[in-house]
């Protein structure tokens, strides 16, 4: 099955939380943070201060975002603490049901790479599904029950969680280059 981004109209909707949705850079932390569940932060269209506060205060903590104050904008913020910005979401909102994550942690320093892995284990020890596409092999077999390796918008293999493995993951990638070279090849002739 081949699913095309387009074809989910209105992600949120459904339950689908998608990481690499853009932050406000010029908004702050606490706005970045809020800003999709804004509704239940107060009541007949007026919002609650305190408790929007006290809640991304407490994201903050949690997913160990370094910040010099929920104020701050999210452009002064390292890459790191950026993404773990963007994983405040789902951390919030509480229908989501699948977390789209494309390169988590491309960019980031190594203790904000484990903040973010300790993040995205613990929504799917909730029961949330999460989907990882990552180019970096050895992120993928730490934290993925199962790998499936594409080629060309086909899946090549797919590794279950007993055989993952950095080195099974590459050798999965370099058969399917060598696989494609052989057709290339074979078709040019």
């Amino acid at each position: 099955m081949r699913i095309i981004a387009g074809a989910i109209r209105n992600p949120v909707a459904i339950g689908v939380t998608v990481l690499l949705i853009s932050l406000f850079g010029v908004l702050s932390v606490r706005a970045n943070t809020t800003i999709q569940v804004l509704g239940r932060m107060g009541r007949v269209g007026l919002l609650h201060r305190r408790r929007e506060r006290r809640t991304v205060e407490s994201l903050v903590r949690r997913l160990s975002i370094r910040t010099a104050s929920i104020e701050q904008p999210v452009q002064f913020l390292s890459g790191g603490n950026q993404q773990k910005v963007s994983l405040t979401r789902p951390f919030l909102r509480g229908d989501v049901r699948v977390i789209l994550a494309e390169e988590p942690t491309q960019g980031v320093d190594v203790a904000a790479r484990f903040d973010i892995y300790d993040a995205l284990r613990e929504k799917a020890r909730e029961g949330v599904a999460t989907i990882v596409k990552s180019s970096d092999p050895l992120e993928l077999a730490g934290l993925c029950d199962r790998v499936v390796v594409m080629s060309r918008g086909r899946i090549v293999d797919e590794i279950h969680r007993d055989d993952l493995g950095e080195r099974r993951i590459v050798e999965a990638i370099v058969r399917s280059g060598a696989a494609r070279a052989t057709t290339d090849q074979a078709g040019s002739a």
